[in-house]
């Protein structure tokens, strides 16, 4: 989200290396690249729909989902992309 409709890859990539060089909080750093997409004039509600358009799941994971919740196995998503908020 913030590669295309906020700042751009070059700044979040700077600030991911901020933070992981402990000179940024990822709560500081996640709440500017946040304001960068809104700053660009895009809504939360063109947000969500951009996010559904190009979500995508890995093969597999609705029969692995079936199971888990047939077979009462909690499941917790994590994304790949979190790490590079």
């Amino acid at each position: 989200m913030t590669d295309t409709l906020g700042y751009g890859l070059e700044k979040r990539r700077q600030g991911n290396l901020e933070i992981l060089a402990g000179r940024e909080t990822f709560r500081d750093e996640f709440r500017r690249m946040l304001q960068s997409v809104s700053a660009n004039g895009h809504t939360f509600e063109e947000c969500k729909e951009v996010l559904k358009k190009n979500i995508w799941l890995d093969p597999g994971f609705k029969d692995f989902y079936a199971y888990c919740k047939e077979h009462d196995i909690p499941v917790v998503i994590i994304s790949r992309y979190a790490s590079g908020l």
